[in-house]
């Protein structure tokens, strides 16, 4: 009995110090620096890249997001991403490999435009401020994009990033923006119904997307009555963009409907870039004075004024298309009223 006793014993203290060992092994997993970052990402979609409130941009140590406060010359959101850049530099060093994707081939593009702005910056014009903006505009194009492939073998990492929880941090950003925005002051946006200014919850393509190709009933709806929020709340702080972007991703999704061969595609889609640039070119002059359109008369003016800035940029330094990209300069040649 003695004998059974202390077997028992030895049993259960080899129990608990597996049990020990595992909670151990859990909490460390929960404090890995994938953890970590996943947090960070997740802390940046939570909040937003600019505030409605353009007082509260000019002041970064009062900002409350943290793609604004400042520490030091960068943003939290800043050193953010530039520890996230450091930790996937190692990791694809260590891997001598680099996934295949036609995103990575888009980053490759954007990468090719930024060599071109490096050589305009050395041999035409250099103003490195605005160079390392657009560097930074790459990192964050490509570097969560890497990380996320570094850990798409955790399943619970990967999902606490899924695209239906992305979208839902993005909305939840939004609402508290705005509610930052009307507790504190008063929204640059007019509010023509009378209800406070809300920035989009969702993306329109995917709301767009959402009603056309939902499976479920219920998921319809849903996104019907995003669509209903939102084209309402673009009435309220007469966002046109919003409505003309709408109209764009439903030229697109006609467009890509249809199953063409490569060369029928391309033409159809350079052909949808073209009408979509030219009906942007309308309604900016607002020829036929549309009541909507003249309502944002200061907005159009705007435009107007960074179509001629474009022109005018073409024809200074290197002449034409090419080294316009990113990485190269902008003057504004036609002060913006």
């Amino acid at each position: 009995m003695s004998g059974y006793i202390m077997i028992k014993t030895d049993v259960i203290n080899n129990s608990s110090i597996q049990l020990g060992a595992a909670v151990k092994q859990r909490s460390m997993r929960l404090f890995s620096i994938n953890y970590f970052l996943v947090l960070c990402l997740i802390l940046l979609l939570l909040s937003v890249e600019s505030s409605l409130q353009t007082s509260i941009i000019w002041d970064r140590s009062t900002a409350w997001t943290l793609w604004l406060y400042k520490v030091g010359p960068f943003s939290v959101a800043d050193i953010i991403i530039i520890a996230i850049t450091g930790i996937v530099i190692i990791r694809l060093l260590l891997n001598s490999s680099i996934p295949a994707s036609p995103y990575l081939l888009l980053c490759l593009l954007a990468l090719a435009y930024l060599c071109i702005g490096f050589i305009y910056n050395v041999g035409v014009y250099t103003l490195w401020k605005t160079y390392l903006y657009d560097v930074k505009v790459f990192l964050y194009l490509l570097v969560p994009y890497l990380f996320l492939n570094s850990i798409k073998y955790s399943t619970k990492l990967i999902g606490l990033l899924s695209p239906k929880h992305i979208f839902t941090y993005m909305a939840i950003a939004s609402l508290i923006d705005s509610t930052v925005v009307n507790l504190s002051g008063t929204s640059e946006y007019p509010q023509i119904l009378g209800f406070p200014a809300v920035p989009p919850l969702l993306p329109m393509a995917v709301i767009l997307a959402g009603i056309i190709y939902a499976k479920k009933a219920t998921h319809k709806i849903i996104f019907l009555a995003f669509l209903g929020f939102e084209f309402v709340s673009a009435v309220n702080r007469l966002s046109l963009g919003l409505l003309f972007n709408a109209a764009q991703i439903l030229l697109f999704i006609f467009v890509l409907h249809f199953n063409l061969r490569f060369t029928a595609r391309f033409i159809a889609i350079f052909a949808s870039i073209l009408l979509i640039n030219l009906a942007s070119l309308l309604l900016v002059t607002n020829p036929f004075n549309w009541t909507l359109l003249a309502a944002k008369a200061e907005g159009s003016i705007t435009r107007q004024v960074q179509m001629e800035n474009a022109v005018e940029n073409f024809k200074h330094n290197i002449p034409g298309a090419i080294g316009k990209g990113l990485g190269s300069t902008w003057f504004e040649y036609i002060p913006i009223p």
